[in-house]
């Protein structure tokens, strides 16, 4: 077994000795995205025109509706969650006792 070991570590000793291999470098392709730009750049925030009214996308209309809608059911469920906590507890008990 040790024998075998010390055959492995000399056949692997040359592997090892010159280090990782960093990959070739290659210039942009036909087919990848840094060949040239969709929209040439005109220096506006995301190339709309200040002056002119934005246009909404068609998923804005229902993410807002849907974000609205569930901040809503929150604020009332939590609004309406019992209360647990031990100070709660503690003054109901009190109002107890000293009403009986």
């Amino acid at each position: 077994a040790i024998m075998a070991g010390r055959m492995l570590a000399r056949a692997a000793r040359p592997l090892l000795a010159s280090g990782p291999r960093p990959a070739p470098v290659q210039g942009p392709t036909k087919r990848s995205a840094a060949t040239e730009a969709s929209d040439e750049p005109n220096g506006w925030l995301f190339g709309e025109d200040p002056k002119k009214a934005r246009a909404w996308e068609a998923w804005e209309a229902p993410y807002y509706f849907t974000m609205v809608a569930s901040f809503i059911t929150l604020y009332i469920g939590m609004s309406y969650k019992p209360k647990t906590s031990i100070k709660v507890w503690a003054m109901d008990r009190v109002r107890e006792q000293n009403n009986a």
